[in-house]
Order: structure tokens, then sequence, then C-alpha cells
């Protein structure tokens, strides 16, 4: 499924499936895409267990400046 992350159950039952199935086979019943299920088999890493993405790299050079009440969503 698009834009959702992959969860540590998912993995897990990939993981397993994919000793007596083909990737997308197991992928399929993971319910994850084909292109996750080879990306995963490369990095069996799980996902709690990586490193968070890292935050914004510098200041938000705009944030001082107040946008009118108007223009606000």
């Amino acid at each position: 499924m698009p834009g959702c992350h992959v969860t540590d159950q998912q993995m897990r039952l990939f993981m397993t499936l994919r000793q007596t199935h083909p990737v997308p086979v197991a992928a399929a019943k993971a319910d994850i895409s084909q292109a996750t299920g080879y990306r995963l088999r490369t990095d069996p890493t799980l996902p709690s267990q990586k490193k968070t993405a890292r935050g914004r790299r510098r200041a938000d050079p705009l944030a001082d400046i107040s946008i009118p009440r108007l223009f606000r969503c």
C-alpha cells in the first residue's frame, strides 16, 4: 500500500514466508509491494530498530515572518 510504513509484524511475516516462497509471493502474502520485498531482502533490520530520520539541517529562514490571518490554512 503506497505511503504506509512497513510494520515489524509485516517484516517478520515476510522473512518467514521468504524461506519457502519466492520474494513476489512472500511480499504479496505480507501485504507489501514486490519492490519493498526486494529492498527488505537486502536489509533485514526491523523497522523499529532503525534510526529515525534526521530533522531539519538548518533553521527555517522564514520562521520569523508573520503570515496574515487571511492566508493561513
